[in-house]
């Protein structure tokens, strides 16, 4: 078997372990294919400059059933912005089900001044 056939099915045999090895740097969401991660960086992330990380085959094999646990449809949050918003969802809203939604930066612009306006001490 010569060197590119090894990788190929090297890569093959990956996908079918599905290790998910391409995750998003902002959000941890994982993929065993790479264009993948690309096109959510694009269209979830792109006011925000997220990077796509490739992970070791070991790193994912330790990691991947955690990820696999998580509630569908979470995002593991980074920043401590993020930190503190998902807290206070959970917390605060969790009955309602309140999830957390990035704004886009025009969002954010034409929502602050009403935002700022609003009671204190209240969300």
């Amino acid at each position: 078997m010569n060197c590119d056939s090894a990788s190929r099915l090297a890569r093959h045999t990956e996908r079918h372990a599905n290790l998910k090895r391409f995750k998003c740097s902002l959000c941890g969401v994982r993929s065993n294919w790479d264009f993948y991660i690309r096109h959510h960086l694009q269209k979830g992330h792109a006011a925000r400059g997220g990077r796509m990380k490739v992970l070791t085959e070991d790193e994912a094999r330790r990691t991947i059933e955690e990820y696999n646990r998580r509630p569908k449809g979470s995002h593991t949050a980074k920043s401590t912005l993020d930190l503190k918003t998902s807290h206070h969802l959970q917390k605060g809203h969790a009955a309602r089900g309140g999830r957390m939604k990035v704004l886009t930066e025009d969002e954010a612009r034409r929502t602050i001044e009403e935002y700022n306006r609003r009671p204190k001490g209240r969300t």
